[in-house]
């Protein structure tokens, strides 16, 4: 099912000179600003002189009301002589439990094209409803889906290449995008075999994955334990995770099996900089620190050629 394009949230969302989004479906065109603008001088619409109104006017067709913009209007903090937001989740709520159902899916390295993608994530997908698409950042988009069915899919394939790019699909959590830009942290598929009957419920499949990372999500039929070869639970595992290939169980103090471990796809980590921004080959630390070791064997060689 082709995805349908819009503009999420509104409140957040600017138009940026030479972007627009096409039309999908029953939903419209939105250009940019400065085309707009441009079409109101073509028109022969007097635009409005800089000092002669308020800035509301200039940008807004309909003035801003004074009575909302004293709304909006909250006193900042003063915190060690800076102006700082002091502000509380609790103020969000209704905004944080409406991105709650929506996916992310952000690259590691260049974002390739939006068409690129929506085609891609189109045709691999092959989802029963329509789903929306709008670029988030600089590397991430979200996807907001019609039906739960549909979210859950995505959610189960977890990673994709597009134009040779990782690109990671992940739920929406608040503290998400922090996470993506420092990208410490990356959700991976991990397959538990030879698993007890007892075993396959919360308490067991938490406990085994937490050797892991942080357990977050079953796939559907480990849920419904339709199938019972292995359980697949979706894990957060940092850059020190040494994705073990099986994990001793212990009960009540005596070694009682171990159950077999294996992970579908491993991403790419630097364990020097502890992130999954770029692997260990292409790391600038890494390689600096191999020039400043090359540079100082030299040296001691010169040395020790001199002392001979």
């Amino acid at each position: 099912m082709a995805a349908v394009l819009h503009t999420f949230p509104p409140l957040f969302v600017a138009s940026h000179q030479g972007e627009s989004t096409s039309k999908v479906g029953n939903h419209s065109l939105v250009g940019s600003s400065s085309h707009m603008l441009n079409q109101s001088a073509r028109s022969g619409s007097n635009l409005p002189k800089f000092g002669s109104i308020v800035w509301s006017e200039f940008f807004s067709s309909e003035k801003l009301q004074s009575q909302k913009e004293k709304k909006m209007f909250k006193q900042p903090s003063i915190i060690n002589g800076r102006k700082v937001v002091s502000s509380s989740y609790v103020d969000y709520t209704t905004y944080i439990k409406k991105c709650e159902d929506l996916v992310i899916g952000s690259f590691v390295g260049k974002r390739p094209p939006f068409m690129l993608v929506e085609n891609v994530v189109s045709c691999l997908w092959k989802l029963k409803n329509d789903f929306s698409i709008t670029i988030h950042g600089e590397s991430s988009f979200v996807f907001d889906f019609e039906t739960e069915e549909d979210r859950i899919v995505v959610l189960e394939q977890g990673y994709l290449y597009i134009d040779s790019q990782l690109f990671i699909i992940i739920p929406w959590h608040k503290d998400l995008e922090k996470e993506m830009e420092e990208l410490k942290i990356v959700p991976v598929w991990v397959n538990l075999r030879k698993l007890p009957l007892y075993m396959w419920n919360e308490t067991g499949l938490g406990n085994i994955t937490s050797c892991v990372g942080t357990p977050i999500m079953l796939d559907k039929q480990t849920l419904n334990i339709s199938r019972m070869s292995y359980a697949r639970i979706c894990v957060d595992v940092d850059a020190n995770c040494d994705f073990p290939s099986t994990i001793p169980v212990y009960m009540d103090g005596e070694l009682s099996f171990e159950v077999i471990v294996d992970y579908p796809w491993k991403p790419p980590m630097c364990a020097m900089c502890e992130t999954f921004n770029h692997p260990a080959l292409k790391c600038k630390t890494v390689a600096a620190q191999a020039q400043m070791e090359k540079e100082a064997q030299a040296v001691k060689n010169k040395l020790d050629k001199g002392d001979g």
